[in-house]
């Protein structure tokens, strides 16, 4: 019987014509018609065989075995064929029960806007495919990948129905064979299903998106996906509004039993890293991942002190700062390192012994001021230029190269306490910037569209005021803690540093009163990519830099008279809303001729901005040490 059959599907592989497939003595097209179907290579010869049954009447065949085609491929088949589009429709649910896997998006869009005419004695009913996939929905959500699910989800909250079947159906729609982490992020990305929704699945069942996610085979796990599930878990816990706070405490102590149970199963997958084999070490932020989870249970500090030996010796050295920082209030006695050491390791691509030495001071002299230890200070962030590391209530940022030594004042960047160079003896360089600590995480629980809005009314209103900021990402922006003041207290003195002291350059020498912006708003604290309008700039290749741009230009052009500059033919192609793509060249032409027009504007008034500095004298001394 197995010699047989692979007999008939050898021969089928071979087949390029109908004569083939129908003259050939080894096979029967009646018998053999669903492995023909099955195992023919050529989708057109395929498409051919099953019209052939249809035309000869043998609709009976084709029914039968309908279930032969993967659901694609037979709807792809229905839209050229009207007969076989009535087997479709009418023979939907069979097709549904046996095919495997659904992938193509297109098939479910497509199939919604169709519909279908069934004429029973004179008494036409019509078949609306939108809700021949209401009708089989759980089907559906049993045979989706993760695109089609999210497909699935916006066809059913298109209707009444749908939208009742996902209040009370919710979960069986949302768990399923697929990648969590990226369906929580494009459910939310698409705003199919709400924040409150996935928390309060996360609440009734704490850990089963993550137990599905960490006991798949070996081979199908990922650890880079368990661990951005965590993330945007403790993400959802901590930024859904009216979750009760006895909720959420349920909820953490469970994944923290769960994780806790699991940990030496889950260090030996984080060793399994490309990264850690590569001599990488273990990633410092997982494990402050994992710790977040470290309820007055206190089990996941447990099994971090249990592994402290293992972790301590499989970490870079650049992460020193942070391993002091994650073993400070455990049970564990770390290496004795003074801060010399620690700068020197933290930095370690800083060669030169005075430039470290002069860190090293400025550090102290912050600990100092805020009455703080080595183990409170954390690693704030990594940038492209620099590493920033936060020391109470200030942020130091400490870099090897800049894209620019200066940058024009503008209420919306973030005063900073110092912002310049250092030189080494042999000519090497840092950059040093000291800022107040502002809160990064304040697009937590928005939508995208709402992060783009906030970014973009920033980028205008700095772009109104003759300044260009390039360099726009939601992790370049913080919300302040404390009014954007240009002076500070250190040691108990109130110091206000001059323009030239943290790297502000003015175009007027008489500035009048500057605004400073109270607590609550956002600022802009990467510096790095602030120009004035008319001057050359460079731009980050993840920024919403040229997309805002051109958003902007659009936006003078067509609805703000105040701005509008007769005659330039961009100008025009942007009003007939981008019939051809806006280049950067375009872009620059425009800016500089608005900014031109705003530089004479400011020129006449005379009054932009106020002088009214004196130099940071702590830290100049510290510095100049």
């Amino acid at each position: 019987m197995i010699e047989d059959y692979m007999d008939k599907v050898n021969t089928i592989t071979i087949c390029k014509t109908l004569e083939d497939i129908f003259k050939n003595p080894v096979l029967d097209s009646v018998e053999d018609y669903k492995i023909i179907i099955e195992n023919l290579l050529n989708t057109e010869l395929k498409e051919k065989f099953i019209l052939k049954f249809i035309n000869y009447g043998r609709t009976d065949i084709v029914i039968e075995n309908i279930d032969a085609l993967r659901i694609e491929d037979n709807w792809h088949l229905a839209k050229k064929n009207s007969q076989f589009y009535k087997i479709f429709f009418e023979n939907f649910q069979k097709i549904l029960d046996n095919t495997g896997e659904v992938n193509d998006t297109g098939v479910l869009s497509e199939l919604a806007k169709a519909s279908y005419i069934i004429d029973e004695q004179s008494d036409k009913k019509k078949i609306d495919g939108i809700e021949l996939i209401i009708s089989n929905w759980r089907g559906l959500s049993e045979k989706t990948s993760l695109s089609t699910r999210i497909e699935l989800l916006n066809i059913l909250k298109s209707t009444e129905k749908g939208r009742k079947i996902i209040v009370d159906e919710l979960p069986n729609l949302f768990y399923g064979n697929h990648t969590y982490s990226y369906f929580i992020r494009d459910i939310l990305k698409d705003n199919v299903i709400s924040r409150e929704q996935i928390a309060d699945l996360i609440i009734k069942e704490p850990i089963r998106m993550l137990s599905e996610t960490f006991e798949k085979e070996d081979y199908l796990f990922n650890v880079k996906d368990f661990i951005s599930l965590l993330e945007q878990i403790d993400e959802l816990l901590e930024t859904t509004p009216f979750l009760e706070q006895s909720q959420k405490q349920h909820t953490r102590e469970s994944i923290e039993k769960y994780l806790s149970q699991n940990f030496e199963k889950l260090i030996e997958k984080l060793e399994e890293k490309e990264e850690f084999k590569s001599g990488e070490g273990f990633e410092i932020n997982e494990l402050k991942l994992i710790n977040k989870f470290d309820t007055e249970n206190h089990l996941i500090r447990k099994k971090l002190e249990e592994n402290y030996e293992k972790i301590s010796n499989n970490i870079k050295k650049e992460d020193i700062i942070d391993l002091i920082h994650l073993y400070s209030n455990m049970d564990i006695q770390t290496e004795e390192i003074d801060i010399e050491t620690v700068i020197k390791q933290s930095f370690s691509n800083i060669k030169d012994e005075n430039l470290q030495w002069a860190i090293s001071r400025m550090v102290s002299e912050l600990l100092k001021d805020q009455k703080l230890l080595i183990r409170d200070m954390e690693i704030f962030g990594r940038g492209n230029y620099n590493r920033s590391i936060k020391i109470g209530e200030y942020i130091l940022k400490i870099g090897t190269d800049r894209v620019t030594n200066e940058i024009p004042y503008d209420e919306r960047i973030i005063q900073p306490l110092i912002r310049r160079k250092m030189e080494g003896k042999q000519g090497e360089e840092v950059y040093v910037e000291v800022q107040n600590l502002v809160d990064r995480n304040w697009y937590k629980g928005l939508s995208d569209e709402e992060i783009d809005e906030e970014l973009y009314k920033i980028y205008i209103e700095m772009k109104n005021r003759g300044n260009r900021w390039t360099d726009v990402s939601k992790y370049n922006v913080g919300r302040l803690l404390k009014p954007n003041l240009q002076n500070f207290e250190i040691d108990g003195k109130q110091i206000t540093p001059m323009d030239s002291a943290i790297g502000i350059k003015t175009d007027d020498n008489d500035v009048s009163e500057r605004k400073v912006l109270p607590e609550g708003e956002l600022v802009v604290i990467d510096t790095d990519y602030v120009y004035k309008n008319y001057k050359p700039y460079k731009t980050s290749i993840a920024s919403r830099h040229k997309i805002f741009e051109e958003r902007y230009m659009k936006e003078c052009a067509i609805f703000d008279t105040r701005i509008r500059i007769a005659g330039p033919k961009i100008l025009t192609s942007a009003v007939e809303i981008s019939k051809e793509e806006i280049t950067d060249k375009d872009i620059i032409q425009m800016s500089r001729s608005v900014a031109d027009k705003q530089k004479s504007k400011e020129t006449q008034n005379n009054n932009s901005y106020d002088e009214n500095h004196t130099i940071r004298k702590i830290i100049l001394e510290i510095i100049k040490k």
